[in-house]
Order: C-alpha cells, then sequence, then structure tokens
C-alpha cells in the first residue's frame, strides 16, 4: 500500500511539473511577444525567462508583407525559421549581449541567413516558401513557383544539408542545393510504377492513347512533413483532361500520399488514403499531414506516426512508416457525429497535432444557418488515440464555445497540445462562405488566444490572451524537448524554455572574471589636469613674430 502511495505521488508531481512548465512558457512567449511589439529590451521581471529579437533595427531583416511560413528547433537553444516571399532559412541562438558585465545576460541572435531561391537573379520567376520540414542531416522547403504569363503553378522541393545551410553558399549551381520539381516527379514515378492501381492504369492508358504530359493537372497539397532517413511526405492528386462533352466534367483521382527520397532524388513510394475530398481539389481543401518521429533507446529515428486530413469530412487517416520507408496500409476512423443543425465549414481547413507518438488532436469550423445568407460558427476540437483494433479508434469531443475559431495546433512536448485561437469580439455571426463578414476586405478585429490542454484527461488547464486588438494571424510556434520558439510575422523571434533559461545561469568562472574587471574599473584614477585654463599666446592666435 505504501508503495502505490508513493508511486500515486509521483505520478502526481510529474504531471503537475509538466502543466507548470507548459504554463510557464506559454507565459513567457506572451511576455517576448510583447517585448518585440513594444520595441523594449527584455525586463528584469523577465529576464533569464524569455529571448527576443525585434527585426525593426535589423540589416536586411525580413519585411512586410514577407511572414514566417515555418519555424522548427534546430537544436536546443538554436531555431530554424523560414520566411516565405525573400526565400530566406535564418538559424536564430542564444548569445552573450555585447558590452554587457553580466554573463547571464544573453539575447536572441541571428546566426545565419540564407537566400535559397532558385530564381533569384530572374524576374519571371517567383518562389514563394509555404513548408519548412527538418530531419537529422538535412533541411527541406516546399515552395510554389508563379511564372510570367503561365497559368499553372509548380510546386518545389528544396533540399539542402545542415552543414551545407552552415558554411556553404547555397545555390543549384554550385552544388548545394538541390531543386525538384514536384509535378514532374509525381508524372514520371507513374510512368515507370510497376504496381497495381486503377487510377494509375487510367494514366498510362491516357498516355498510350496519345495524350501528353503537360495536358494534366498535378495537385500538391501546401503541406510536408519529415519521416526520417531523408525521407519526406506529401500528398497530392491528379486529374486528366475531361471530354467535350457537357456532362462529362474533369474529376481529380483520389488523393494519394507519396514518399518522396533525398537519396534517390525522386519520388520512391505511392498509396491510397481514404479520405473524401468530393469535388474540391486537392489544393484548393488544403488537406494536411502530420508527423511523430518515434525513436529507440540510443537515439536514432526508425519510423513515424502521420495522419491525414481534409475540411470536408470529419474522418481521419492514420498511418504509420517503418525504417525501410514501407507504409503500413492507413486506418480510417470516423469522427464524431457533427452537431445537430451545424454543418462543416469547408472553407476552413482542419488543424492536427500529434502530441507523443500516438495522440491525435484535430480542430474543426462548424456553421448554423440562420436564415437570410446568415451563418453562426463555433469550434471543436477531438482527441483520437488509435489503436490496431478499430473498433477501440473512439475519438472525444470538446466544444470551445463561441467566437472562437482554431488557427493552429500545436504540439506541446509529449502530454499537452496548444491551441491558438482567434477570438472575435462582435458574435461569430456572418454570411455563407465568409467566416466574419461579408466580403474579403473584414476590418473585424480579434485577439489572439493561447489555450493549454492536458490530453491524457482532456483538460484545459490555461487560457492566456497573447495579442489584442490584430486583423491577421502573426504567430508560428514551433516546441521541442525544452526550447520553444515563436515567430512574428515579418516582426521578430522570441525564445524561452527550459533550455533557453539554463544559458541564463551565471557561469561561476564567468562571475568571478566580471566581478574582478568590474573591481578594477572602481579603483580611484590619477588626477588630471583640469581643462579651459588661461591659455597661452599660441592658443590664443599669436604668430611666432610675436
Amino acid at each position: 500500500v505504501e508503495q502505490k502511495n508513493v508511486d500515486t505521488k509521483l505520478k502526481y508531481r510529474k504531471t503537475f511539473l509538466s502543466h507548470y512548465s507548459a504554463v510557464r512558457d506559454l507565459e513567457a512567449v506572451k511576455s517576448g511577444i510583447t517585448n518585440v511589439l513594444t520595441k523594449k529590451r527584455t525586463t528584469d521581471t523577465t529576464r533569464g525567462e524569455v529571448l527576443s529579437k525585434s527585426f525593426d533595427s535589423s540589416k536586411d531583416a525580413p519585411q512586410y508583407p514577407n511572414f514566417c511560413a515555418g519555424i522548427k528547433i534546430w537544436s536546443p537553444n538554436q531555431v530554424l525559421a523560414a520566411y516565405s516571399y525573400d526565400c530566406t532559412l535564418r538559424l536564430f541562438t542564444t548569445a552573450e549581449r555585447s558590452h554587457s558585465s553580466d554573463a547571464s545576460d544573453k539575447v536572441c541572435r541571428e546566426l545565419v541567413c540564407q537566400n535559397i531561391d532558385p530564381y533569384k537573379n530572374t524576374k519571371k520567376k517567383a518562389c514563394q516558401i509555404v513548408d519548412l520540414a527538418l530531419d537529422e542531416t538535412q533541411i527541406a522547403c516546399l515552395c510554389r513557383v508563379r511564372e510570367e504569363n503561365v497559368e499553372k503553378e509548380a510546386t518545389l522541393i528544396l533540399l539542402l544539408t545542415r552543414e551545407d545551410f552552415l558554411v556553404s553558399d547555397v545555390s543549384e549551381e554550385k552544388g548545394t542545393l538541390q531543386v525538384i520539381d514536384v509535378n514532374q516527379a509525381i508524372l514520371n514515378f507513374l510512368l515507370e510504377y510497376d504496381g497495381v492501381d486503377d487510377d494509375q492504369l487510367e494514366f498510362i492508358s491516357f498516355i498510350s492513347s496519345g495524350g501528353k504530359l503537360d495536358e494534366l493537372e498535378v495537385w500538391v497539397s501546401q503541406s510536408m512533413v519529415a519521416c526520417g532517413h531523408g525521407l519526406y511526405m506529401i500528398h497530392a492528386s491528379w486529374e486528366l483532361p475531361g471530354s467535350d462533352s457537357d456532362d462529362d466534367e474533369t474529376q481529380p483521382v483520389s488523393p494519394k500520399i507519396f514518399l518522396f527520397s533525398s537519396g534517390a532524388g525522386a519520388i520512391v513510394v505511392m498509396h491510397d488514403v481514404d479520405t473524401d475530398v468530393g469535388v474540391l481539389r486537392l489544393y484548393e481543401s488544403r488537406a494536411l499531414a502530420s508527423s511523430a518521429v518515434t525513436r529507440d533507446n540510443r537515439g536514432s529515428s526508425y519510423g513515424c506516426v502521420f495522419a491525414l486530413t481534409t475540411p470536408v469530412s470529419r474522418s481521419l487517416v492514420i498511418g504509420s512508416i517503418d525504417s525501410n520507408g514501407a507504409i503500413h496500409t492507413p486506418t480510417t476512423i470516423e469522427g464524431a457525429p457533427v452537431e445537430e443543425g451545424f454543418t462543416l465549414c469547408d472553407r476552413i481547413k482542419r488543424p492536427m497535432a500529434i502530441v507523443g507518438t500516438r495522440q491525435i488532436v484535430v480542430a474543426d469550423a462548424l456553421m448554423k444557418h440562420l436564415g437570410n445568407d446568415k451563418y453562426h460558427y463555433m469550434s471543436t476540437i477531438s482527441f483520437y488515440c488509435p489503436s490496431t483494433d478499430t473498433s477501440d479508434n473512439a475519438s472525444e469531443t470538446l466544444d470551445l464555445g463561441d467566437n472562437l475559431e482554431v488557427i493552429k495546433l500545436v504540439s506541446f512536448r509529449e502530454e499537452h497540445v496548444l491551441v491558438l485561437c482567434r477570438f472575435h469580439k462582435e458574435p461569430a455571426i456572418g454570411f455563407a462562405g465568409h467566416w466574419f463578414g461579408p466580403n474579403d476586405e473584414d476590418d473585424t478585429l480579434y485577439s489572439l488566444y493561447g489555450i493549454i490542454f492536458h490530453t491524457p484527461t482532456k483538460t484545459m488547464i490555461h487560457r492566456v490572451c497573447l495579442l489584442n486588438d490584430l486583423d491577421t494571424f502573426p504567430v508560428t510556434i514551433a516546441v521541442d524537448g525544452g526550447t520553444v520558439a515563436a515567430g512574428l510575422f515579418w516582426k521578430g523571434m522570441v525564445m524561452t524554455g527550459e533550455e533557453v533559461r539554463q544559458v541564463h545561469q551565471k557561469d561561476p568562472k564567468k562571475t568571478d572574471q566580471s566581478e574582478l574587471s568590474s573591481a578594477k574599473a572602481k579603483k580611484k584614477k590619477k588626477k588630471t589636469p583640469k581643462k579651459g585654463g588661461k591659455k597661452d599666446g599660441f592658443a590664443r592666435g599669436m604668430s611666432l613674430r610675436g
């Protein structure tokens, strides 16, 4: 009995400490955001808790309308951020403040900046980063490319090694940047695919009958995840040209997941997924993919769990990838039924996060018709814990209340998820097809809230307002171990977490040296003659002749 009581106390203590760490870090993020936006240096109350960097006074910093498209934890105390419009990758780290005698006075500093735009020397093509993935040795960016007088958009994967990013001048010409045309890579894979797939057979039939590759449309979801060992997963579909009959419209084929291998420089695996895309094209539906890499005792990755969603269905596709890159057959989990009177708002993407290795959290936006082309909106989050027995794959759904629109879910270590939401001050009523207004130029201001949920108990443990009076969504957050980072659009960077706080602890040797140098500086100096006394003749302008 005593041993059981001790185990229970240790369990409660561990849970409390995990709660405290998550709440402390979120509060520190709020303080860092305030420091960036108010252009204030770290105060005594926040020193040691958070580091912030404002871009306003930085040379070559991101400028409006640029924004942070993705952020990943590079290593403890180091953060990699991708900025969309200028196609730059920037590495931020903790460093001592210049000319400071306090060894614990640290700042967030930009360490490396690389422009990876393969078309930076031409104005005919514009490249934009839409997602960032990072594995043990490589950096991968998913990009959209627009070309003058060309209607179709191209999708690229830009690959470079961590080492080249740190020490090399990154460019395709120098061999330090690998540029992959995803659309072409998918078509090449379909031409060489020797498996059995009805959609691929229809594609081959089209080519055999004289069809041309440039007549096909390839739709790539604007998300990509790293699966370890140089493998990257994307979600895509394609459609064949329709006939001339008005009754036969073109429709995309069933969505597939593709694994791209950086070593092979090509797609190596294709697999069906049972997602209900309906009449929406994959690009428009913005289907998402998320991944949690599982590791062995030695820390090397050996597989991952992935999940896919689309905003037109509450179902969830879950699968896994082993160390050889083989995809285990994905399973479809049906979500909870939509509340009576509500329907899914298919214009809003479904944010998703994988917490730990198996807990999956998904957010949904719902709308209810009120008449006269007006709708009422609300948001929910659902918790899934998939198992091998499909009958046990139940979910639990929580209602977040009115006026809240979930924008992003962030895995906050092993047992917590951070829900970033817009809180609208006015009732969440709008016109059909629009979230909170009758036109695209909605001037409604809102507040940005961060809500932390404990996933094992599905309980909210903290809620805080991060920003007020916003007209856009400016925050991208990443968490890994004891490092937490927040990218604020084009405004700046915030770093916090236990690993960041540890660098503020005074080093005894540095402390002794700083105290010794300050003591020497306080020694009494010798008197120097006062200036401003009576000037001699030469000083008064007299010449040598007198």
